[in-house]
């Protein structure tokens, strides 16, 4: 936590405009604003050319993960957002391929601009190195407590907007964060990605998934989604060599390399929760239909290693 950080109308007003120092975004910004709300009024969903905008101006990666091929299914699936109960938007388009929370709540900004935030990964950190939030993670089981305090913030700093306090969150962590602190000191923080410098140059298997999921912590992904969001981050990667039972808690395989990483439950045959590195998991651990292991509070025990 940084002392001197407080989150107030001062704050605001002076690191909102600093946002246009490194971003050239407002004016798309603004559009998809005003074309979602185009889009909703007509349709109660968004349209193929806003959906495909939203995406690029959010994370131009996931544009190559999504299936816009199946655009049908988003539609619906933004659909279903917008009439949900509000604690139910955001689960309603997590069930959307290839769309994770940043992504899920940067659609459902669009739709709500002054009532749904966007969680991202440097808002998150300020607002956890303030003290107003308790976890520095962007999984879904945290949009809640961190949507809660944003909009008390908002309250707080009339008249200034939510798209206000984002920019400032989002200046403050990339002119002053990430230049002031450095890397080494910084690594090892929870919940914060790790971006490689070069397109996988180096990196095993390992480290690209690692940097891929490390800060999806309570996501669900099909097998497939999971190799697919590597090899869109690494595109050099050989698909087969990504293998997401190979790091999971609970399952163990017979290849050397197996039970060395541990990232995933899984929940499945194809399907896969992230849990995060150094999760305090408790439950068994299976090798095929067979239990050889438990673990306790994060620490395991192995009565049974078939990779010997």
């Amino acid at each position: 936590m940084e002392d001197d950080l407080k989150i107030d109308r001062r704050f605001v007003s002076t690191w909102h405009p600093r946002y246009d120092e490194t971003e050239s975004d407002e004016t798309e910004y603004k559009a998809l604003v005003a074309l979602t709300s185009s889009d909703l009024t007509e349709y109660r969903t968004l349209t193929e050319q806003t959906f495909r905008r939203i995406i690029e101006w959010k994370s131009p990666r996931v544009k190559g993960i999504v299936r816009l091929n199946e655009f049908h299914i988003y539609a619906e699936g933004v659909r279903a957002a917008y009439h949900a109960e509000e604690s139910q938007k955001l689960l309603a388009l997590l069930q959307l391929y290839g769309v994770g929370t940043p992504v899920a709540s940067t659609i459902l900004h669009f739709m709500y601009p002054s009532s749904f935030p966007i969680i991202d990964v440097r808002t998150v950190e300020t607002l956890f190195r303030a003290g107003r939030i308790q976890c520095s993670s962007t999984d879904a089981s945290r949009y809640t407590s961190f949507r809660s305090q944003m909009l008390t913030i908002l309250r707080e700093i009339s008249p200034f907007t939510l798209r206000n306090l984002d920019r400032a969150l989002f200046a403050y962590h990339k002119i002053h964060l990430s230049q002031n602190a450095g890397r080494k000191d910084r690594k090892n923080e929870p919940g914060r990605p790790k971006a490689p410098r070069a397109r996988g140059n180096g990196m095993t298997i390992r480290d690209k998934v690692i940097s891929v999921f490390e800060n999806r912590a309570g996501e669900t992904f099909a097998r497939e989604e999971i190799i697919d969001l590597v090899v869109n981050a690494y595109p050099s990667t050989p698909r087969g060599s990504i293998i997401p039972s190979d790091y999971c808690y609970n399952s163990i395989n017979k290849d050397s390399t197996s039970f060395k990483l541990h990232l995933f439950e899984s929940l499945g045959p194809g399907r896969f929760k992230c849990l995060g590195i150094n999760n305090a998991y408790s439950g068994p651990v299976y090798w095929k239909a067979e239990q050889v292991g438990q673990w306790e509070g994060g620490k395991v025990r192995l009565w049974k290693d078939p990779r010997k």
